[in-house]
């Protein structure tokens, strides 16, 4: 096995284990509704805090770099094809098929590399996460009136721009029954975690987190299976 098929299996290790980490610090979370309990936890559990939310950090990170893997695994390569610029290119399960005119461009204006739209998603979607977990790392020990506005970042606009980023990806994929029906539930499970985020629904958003952990980690390894040449 290449060092880049480990990507799904770290990403399903990391967010297994940030998941994990949720449960535990749950007491110093908007799921304690006491803001004074939330507070006592996080200083009585200080360094745990800090720790935890820095697996978040690590299991975001591989989340996007899951999402480049998948992108050249389903693309051939680091920008997607485009059909505007001479051909098309699919891979369905691994196997690569390109319909008429001449490859495409490597890059794009100025002969500068082409991000892919879910990529470029993605990626706004980690400066997103990255501050919001920094904030509970750094501010909200100190600060804990900032922890809304953390979850809004994290679970409501990062979360959100993954999913979109990941539904994208599974149009350019060509995936049939069970492998689909799996697929679009994770994504719909993460637009679950945004709404409720959004909409301030903390019960809401503690079973719609639970569900799309179960249902991604194991996902994750399914995917590098289901795209291995």
């Amino acid at each position: 096995m290449t060092r880049s098929r480990l990507v799904p299996y770290a990403c399903a290790l990391l967010n297994g284990g940030a998941a994990v980490a949720l449960a535990a610090l749950s007491p110093g979370t908007l799921a304690q509704s006491d803001v004074r309990a939330r507070a006592d936890f996080i200083h009585g559990h200080l360094l745990a805090w800090r720790g935890g939310w820095a697996v978040w950090m690590a299991a975001s990170t591989s989340l996007l770099l899951l999402l480049i893997w998948w992108s050249r695994q389903t693309c051939g390569g680091p920008a997607l094809a485009d059909p505007r610029h001479g051909g098309r290119e699919e891979r369905i399960l691994g196997r690569t098929r390109r319909r008429g005119g001449d490859p495409p461009s490597p890059g794009g204006r100025h002969g500068l590399p082409r991000l892919p739209p879910p990529l470029a998603i993605a990626g706004i979607g980690l400066g997103f996460d990255l501050i919001g977990e920094s904030l509970q790392i750094v501010a909200i020990p100190d600060a804990p009136a900032l922890m809304p506005l953390a979850v809004l970042l994290t679970a409501g606009v990062a979360n959100g721009s993954y999913t979109a980023a990941g539904a994208l990806l599974t149009m350019r994929t060509r995936l049939r029954g069970w492998r689909a029906a799996w697929t679009w539930a994770v994504w719909a499970a993460g637009v679950g975690v945004s709404v409720t985020a959004f909409t301030g629904s903390v019960s809401g958003l503690v079973l719609t987190s639970a569900l799309l952990f179960a249902l991604f980690c194991p996902w994750c390894i399914a995917l590098e299976r289901w795209l291995r040449r």
